[in-house]
């Protein structure tokens, strides 16, 4: 994939993974807040924690990207075989239950969006296929239908909330929101009038939220008329994200009387299937 960098790469350099053990032994993958997020074992450590350093979302599934895009920190115990870091490693996952270890099939079906204030500079946005992510302060908006579709959305969005805000003369959206699916980590620009009709919009409450993005679009001089065509196909594409998606999933709860402010992969299962049944049930005329 163009312009993709691994995200283990940027934080913790070449010279880290060259450095590894090569013994047996387990390793805790952790977040930024020190959340245990993944608890593996390995034959051998040098190897097995360099494979994660060459992973794109070319060539590894989806929950191994979002993992790599949310570890922050990597710690390690070598053991003498195999078979005691097996043992240590079931153990610790009985245990701890990351959320990257314990993951029914179901549970890769939705997405769900976080959003959290950063101190620095704007939000940092956050796309998940679980909840794990409140511990980190994110507030979570959620689980939305058709993933395919939050994913393009989710990244058409970060390139609209950078053209609004751009002042540079030289216009160029950052090479990691410029691919067809942006990290799943990033931090964005965001004015601090529009949190509230984000928070609307991602529980599909209203769209007003797009509208305040079009109208910084046109009135900030910096964006080129040459990116208007490319701009103008994501607003349509975060449109349809809200219609389909977040739409979509607050529509289904006051249908069927849920107040659940976020639904679980089973919740959403569980309405979709409910309406499905509504449906079918009434007469055809």
């Amino acid at each position: 994939m163009e312009n993709y960098v691994n995200p283990l790469i940027e934080r913790f350099g070449v010279e880290f993974f060259r450095t590894l053990p090569k013994k047996p032994g387990i390793y805790l993958m952790r977040s930024s807040r020190r959340k245990t997020l993944y608890i593996g074992k390995a034959k051998d450590l040098k190897n097995r924690l360099s494979s994660y350093s060459r992973v794109s979302p070319a060539n590894a599934h989806e929950r191994i990207v979002e993992l790599i895009h949310n570890v922050h920190s990597i710690e390690w115990v070598e053991h003498a075989t195999e078979r005691e870091a097996i043992q240590h490693e079931n153990q610790l996952i009985h245990a701890v239950r990351p959320p990257f270890n314990i993951v029914a099939a179901t549970q890769l079906r939705h997405l769900f969006i976080g959003v959290r204030k950063n101190e620095k500079r704007g939000l940092d946005f956050q796309l998940s296929t679980s909840t794990w992510i409140e511990e980190e302060g994110y507030e979570v908006y959620g689980c939305f239908p058709n993933r395919r579709l939050v994913k393009d959305g989710y990244t058409a969005l970060l390139r609209l909330l950078f053209s609004a805000d751009c002042q540079k003369q030289r216009f160029l959206i950052p090479g990691k929101i410029s691919t067809k699916i942006a990290p799943w980590s990033y931090t964005s620009p965001f004015r601090d009038e529009w949190r509230i009709p984000l928070d609307q919009f991602l529980r599909g409450k209203n769209w007003d939220f797009l509208g305040l993005v079009c109208e910084a679009l046109v009135e900030n001089e910096f964006v080129p008329a040459f990116m208007r065509p490319s701009l103008q196909d994501d607003i349509n594409l975060v449109k349809k994200f809200y219609l389909e998606s977040p739409e979509t999933t607050e529509t289904l709860k006051q249908k069927h009387g849920v107040d659940e402010p976020v639904l679980s992969h089973s919740g959403l299962d569980q309405l979709i299937a409910l309406d499905c049944d509504t449906r079918v049930s009434a007469p055809v005329r």
